[in-house]
């Protein structure tokens, strides 16, 4: 049995009328296509910029572990920044708070000394007690402060 091997077929036969060379001049000629455009050569360091067909499973897990650790990364970040926020906004508070405080007893302290009028070299027991719960009051409050501040230290320490 041949497989390659042409039967001959009688059926098809040459024309026996071929144009002649002048008639060929009639026939209009087709325009050449254009030649292509010339790709740039890439350079040996580029990478193709078509995305490969198949992707190996342990890279394909590998990716996704990647992107998700990314995420994570992304969220602890901005729960960070959101406590820094806070963080401002409470000292800015406090220091607005402290300010009055300072204002209202500049003010209170300018009140008693202009209505009370001392003879020269008197000194009341009472003034430098007054003085020392100023002072108490104000260390109570400070501390207090800071208290906060520590607190909230530890408590983004607990979120990073």
């Amino acid at each position: 049995m041949q497989f390659f091997n042409r039967k001959k077929d009688d059926s098809r036969s040459m024309p026996k009328d071929l144009p002649s060379l002048s008639s060929l001049d009639q026939i209009p000629m087709l325009p050449e296509p254009p030649k292509p455009v010339e790709q740039p050569k890439m350079m040996r360091d580029e990478k193709p910029t078509v995305a490969p067909l198949f992707v190996k499973i342990e890279r394909y897990r590998q990716i996704l572990s990647t992107i998700g650790s990314l995420k994570t990364s992304l969220i602890v970040v901005k729960n960070s920044l959101d406590t820094l926020d806070q963080i401002e906004k409470a000292r800015d508070q406090t220091y607005s708070i402290v300010s009055d405080i300072v204002r209202r007893m500049d003010e209170k302290l300018i009140n008693l000394d202009n209505e009370l009028l001392r003879p020269a070299g008197f000194h009341s027991p009472s003034d430098t007690s007054a003085e020392q719960q100023d002072i108490r009051s104000i260390d109570a409050t400070v501390s207090e402060l800071r208290g906060q501040i520590e607190q909230l230290r530890s408590e983004l320490g607990k979120m990073v």
